[in-house]
């Protein structure tokens, strides 16, 4: 790979630098790609990116090194290009199995009814059921409401007219109260009456036997 100009000058503890900080993020990058959260193919481009940004920084660490001609530096330069030949292939592995999970939501997207597929496609038809399901609870709620309240009315009215009656037999009461009263004082007259004719009746007998 050819050096990349914007690297020209660049000294090597600054490209060491730059090789280290490119090599935490793409770490990063790689330990969040096929998560259910991240987007796939912006992940994928981010991380096709930041490898090309390394190995044109690792070419340019090369040169370097033919003019530096350092054991250390030698060392530092193969450990670099080992951890990104390493980054390349965990990113290789990803996405292939990023594709293959890819192409298995599709198989069995492909093999659902019209109506499966309609109802992903458009969130706000599940939206709309979901709303007319609670629509159904809500009017049966208020029916069982008015079906109690119309109960509690017919009771409302039979308590009223038994009320009613209650107080009429109330005010009919002292009548006949009178109407008894006045019964019992007569038929006591009566019997204070048959019982001094009959005391008197024995009386008069008894004088009668006396002066036989």
């Amino acid at each position: 790979m050819a050096v990349d100009p914007s690297f020209a000058g660049v000294g090597w503890d600054d490209l060491r630098k730059q090789a280290r900080r490119l090599e935490n993020e793409i770490d990063a990058k790689l330990a969040s790609f096929g998560r259910p959260d991240q987007s796939g193919e912006d992940c994928e481009a981010e991380i096709e990116r930041l490898l090309k940004q390394l190995q044109q920084i690792n070419s340019s660490m090369q040169s370097l090194m033919s003019a530096i001609g350092s054991d250390i530096v030698s060392h530092t330069l193969a450990r670099h290009l080992n951890i990104s030949h390493e980054f390349v292939q965990e990113f290789k592995r990803k996405r292939a199995i990023a594709k293959d999970n890819r192409e298995h939501a599709e198989l069995l997207h492909s093999f659902r009814s019209p109506s499966e597929r309609r109802l992903e496609v458009d969130p706000l038809v599940q939206e709309r059921s979901s709303i007319q399901r609670s629509t159904a609870q809500i009017d049966s709620v208020v029916n069982q409401a008015h079906a109690a309240l119309s109960a509690l009315s017919t009771q409302r009215s039979l308590f009223g007219t038994i009320g009613f009656k209650i107080n009429n037999v109330g005010s009919i009461l002292p009548s006949v109260n009178h109407v008894l009263v006045a019964i019992r004082r007569k038929k006591n007259q009566d019997t204070l009456i048959l019982s001094a004719v009959i005391s008197v009746c024995t009386f008069l007998m008894f004088l009668y036997w006396i002066s036989k």
